[in-house]
């Protein structure tokens, strides 16, 4: 049955003021759109995906029928030939190559590809951690191929024992574990996701990758603990290796930052070419797309609505009271148990007291118990609401006697009823109206525009006709920023969209909050190395960054020469653009300076200088002097170094351990394909080197 025009618009206002109103519209749009969608789903196949329908299937009955006999032998014979001469004899034969297995153990083989992802991974982070300073030749001189090869087998024996012996750790232990990670806290100390993700990028990891890293070590540590508890070390041999280990040093610091060494040289056309040439990997634009896109608003459709006075003044009559604010008194109250109570206040009142004072010393009340506040006559319910409402400013109303006792009251202050008018209140109806009628027919007019597109009408005539504007969008990346670095005015579904669509596609109509959209694929630019010109001031930053590191490098020799030289710390910290810090009693685990110059002040005598790069600066150490320790009164280091004895000799243990299990789970290493896999790497950073 239909509802009459009128009948709707009166349902719709009604509507307005309902919290449940836009809800259920939404379900009631949803409901409509699927019943048209089903009528329309064949054409918008055909206008808005090009889709063929498969309506003969002889073809593949023919193949079916026919696979044995030589015709369809020699196609397929045909075929693999063509994929060989497409992809290569050497592609397949270095496929081949790269899963040969490098050690295998009961039910698990480790290839030569899993070797190489965890090489390439490792030295990635290494490069990532010291600004770029790391190669692979670095790596390979420092080891790191037997060490990759030596944890990737570790760790394959380790799953297969903790799965032996079925040690388990919930997901919650994990987790918990994670969130208390120090390397992952923020400045406020609590866990961070974005310092987390940080950490997984410059790591080379999957968030998956590392959960399943800490199940395998927090299993491992379990095994390492039960190692432990067998393992004693003696106090004697604790402060032995004390007295010759725990030895500390005074380092003289130079630190060469080189954001801070200005460079008053500007690049040549030769200088900024070569630097071009060397980091087109890192100028790559992303791929931008041209996009025509419009858009159908509940204002749109509000728009061509026309509401009478007549029903205006319908409506204003049925929701008068929507427009009305009630009288407002604001009121103080004393409660009293017994009537002879509120006739002694009564008596007090009329005697010059203060209500306040009178409420504290008869009704032995506070001044916040005192005050009831603002009341209207909709919300005044006790049996003195009609008399408080009569009465005038200031007077006393009271004793009453309610369900509560007896109360006598004063009306503080009156703040009168107000009566809106139709003429104040007619804009602001007439926008409401049409925005509930509008949301109730929004849906009807997008599929008629959904329909008028995919009958071949094109954008710009359809966004004419029904007064809509088509916004012309040139140039924006999946992310939603133009090419001069600006964010477009698009929402995240049309801009998802827009990258799934094949250039000159029309979309259907895509719901966004409370608006349709239509977008169409203009132009599409596919990624590319960008120009020296378009690239110019990236270009210049990474020729600037190279020349300020070439200084900084260069500064920091300069003072390495002058300390071995013998010239005094003092003399050298006055130099331009090095910071100078005396550090006091490092030891060979502390954090205060890094590995490398630890490893060095403790590996050669006093007084010699070391220098490395460290956290994109350049770091230069003197040792100073060495700080004897005495094991018989520094019992804090003597437990320090034997619980760190305790825990290597736990870790050795554990090691022979998983050598056993090893050999229970015929661990067995392929010489040959270790050899072709450490050649694999070598040959790579030798061609680094050439180049």
């Amino acid at each position: 049955m239909n509802t009459p025009f009128k009948l709707k618009r009166k349902f719709a206002f009604r509507c307005i003021t309902s919290r449940a109103f836009k809800k259920a519209l939404k379900c009631v749009q949803s409901v409509f759109l699927y019943k048209k969608a089903v009528a329309i789903i064949p054409r918008r196949l055909y206008y808005r995906r090009n889709f063929i329908p498969l309506k003969d299937k002889s073809m593949l009955k023919f193949f079916r029928d026919k696979k044995d006999s030589w015709l369809v032998k020699g196609i397929l014979i045909l075929t693999a030939l063509s994929f060989m001469s497409l992809f290569g004899i050497q592609g397949m034969s270095e496929m081949r190559i790269r899963n040969r297995p490098v050690a295998t153990l009961k039910g698990k083989s480790l290839t030569i590809q899993d070797f190489l992802n965890e090489y390439n991974r490792s030295v990635e982070m290494l490069r990532r951690l010291s600004n770029g300073e790391f190669s692979q030749a670095d790596a390979n001189k420092s080891g790191l191929p037997m060490r990759t090869l030596n944890e990737l087998v570790s760790r394959a024996v380790l799953e297969r024992v903790v799965d032996t012996m079925r040690l388990t750790v919930s997901e919650d232990d994990v987790r918990e574990t994670v969130r208390n990670m120090a390397a992952f806290s923020g400045y406020d100390g609590e866990f961070n996701m974005a310092v987390f993700k940080e950490y997984l990028q410059n790591t080379g990891k999957t968030e998956n990758q590392f959960i399943s890293e800490m199940f395998l070590q927090m299993k491992s540590e379990q095994l390492l603990d039960a190692v432990k508890a067998s393992v004693i070390v003696p106090k004697d041999t604790a402060k032995m290796m004390y007295r010759l280990y725990g030895d500390k040093r005074v380092v003289d610091m130079f630190t060469v930052d080189p954001k801070a060494i200005k460079i008053a040289k500007r690049p040549t056309a030769d200088e900024l070419q070569s630097t071009y040439e060397g980091m087109t990997d890192d100028l790559i634009a992303p791929e931008y797309r041209s996009v025509s896109v419009m858009a159908l608003t509940v204002d749109d459709v509000a728009a061509k609505i026309k509401i009478t006075d007549e029903e205006l003044k319908e409506a204003f009559a049925e929701n008068k009271a929507a427009y009305t604010i009630e009288e407002i008194r604001d009121v103080d109250q004393m409660l009293f148990v017994s009537e002879d109570e509120a006739k002694e206040a009564e008596k007090a009142l009329k005697a010059g007291k203060s209500f306040e004072q009178v409420a504290k010393d008869v009704a032995k009340q506070t001044p916040e118990q005192t005050h009831l506040g603002d009341i209207t006559p909709s919300t005044a319910t006790g049996d003195w609401s009609d008399a408080v409402f009569a009465a005038k400013k200031g007077e006393i109303v009271g004793p009453v006697q309610t369900s509560f006792g007896w109360q006598i009251l004063r009306v503080n202050k009156i703040t009168p009823k107000i009566e809106k008018s139709f003429a104040e209140v007619k804009n602001e109806l007439e926008s409401k109206m049409k925005a509930a009628l509008a949301f109730d027919t929004m849906t009807e007019r997008a599929v008629a525009l959904d329909d008028r597109l995919g009958a071949g009408e094109s954008l710009e005539d359809v966004a004419v006709s029904e007064g809509l504007t088509v916004k012309k969008i040139v140039h924006v990346d999946s992310t939603g920023t133009g090419e001069n670095g600006k964010a477009a005015d698009l929402p995240k579904n049309v801009l998802a969209v827009a990258f799934m669509s094949d250039k000159g596609q029309v979309s259907p109509m895509i719901e966004e909050g409370d608006a349709y959209y239509v977008v169409r694929v203009d132009a599409v630019i596919e990624p590319a190395v960008k120009s020296l010109d378009a690239a110019k001031a990236e270009v210049v930053a990474a020729w600037m960054a190279d020349a300020q590191k070439a200084e900084a490098r260069k500064l920091a020799q300069s003072v390495k020469e002058r300390l071995e030289k013998g010239e005094a710390a003092a003399s050298v910290a006055k130099t331009k653009n090095v910071s100078y810090e005396q550090k006091s009693e490092v030891g060979r685990f502390d954090d205060k300076v890094p590995q490398i110059i630890r490893y060095a002040l403790f590996t050669q005598p006093v007084g010699a200088v070391s220098s490395t790069p460290a956290d994109g600066k350049y770091v230069v150490a003197k040792s100073v002097k060495a700080v004897p320790v005495n094991p018989e009164t520094d019992l804090l280091g003597v437990e320090k170094t034997r619980k760190l004895l305790t825990k290597e000799a736990a870790e050795e243990r554990a090691n022979t351990v998983l050598a056993a299990f090893g050999e229970d789970f015929k661990l067995t290493l392929k010489e040959d394909a270790v050899a072709e896999a450490f050649s694999m790497v070598t040959k790579t950073s030798n061609a680094e080197e050439d180049y």
